[in-house]
């Protein structure tokens, strides 16, 4: 049985909810802070990472997890994501650029230069923006559950 227009244009505008719900949430807020919902001239390369379970066989906690080597270049007007290190402590190296932190912990936005680091565990949340013209390298490690993938 062919479809009406008006069936076709309810079918239509019923597949588009989803996604503009999805589209819609341009933020979300986490411990208190609010932040971009999805990273923006962001990009992540893995260098590594060495699983634990060897060392710490006896330990039900840290035998699935492993430590983490990346590096995140943000572009000028980029956006890390709005998350949080629960259950997922890192140390972040900023190598190059300024960035600014906002942190779940703090008042006030945090600018951050090459060669400082910040260290991240259970409770804070954060983001962080390039308002400067120029790339911005990190470099994160990470201590994290191999069964689980982070958002950013």
């Amino acid at each position: 049985m062919p479809l009406s227009r008006l069936s076709f244009a309810l079918v239509l505008g019923a597949l588009a909810l989803p996604a503009a719900g999805l589209a819609a949430e341009k933020t979300r807020t986490i411990d208190g802070l609010t932040g971009p919902a999805q990273p923006k001239g962001l990009s992540v390369e893995e260098r590594g990472a060495l699983a634990l379970g060897r060392e710490f066989a006896e330990s039900p906690v840290v035998s699935t997890r492993a430590l983490r080597a990346r590096v995140l270049t943000l572009e000028p007007g980029g956006v890390v994501l709005i998350h949080d290190h629960t259950d997922r402590p890192a140390v972040t190296l900023i190598q190059q650029g300024e960035v600014i932190e906002h942190r779940s912990d703090s008042d006030k936005p945090i600018l951050r230069r090459a060669g400082d680091v910040t260290f991240d565990g259970d409770g804070i949340a954060q983001w962080w923006e390039n308002k400067s013209e120029e790339t911005v390298i990190f470099y994160v490690v990470d201590f994290f559950d191999t069964g689980t993938k982070p958002d950013h």
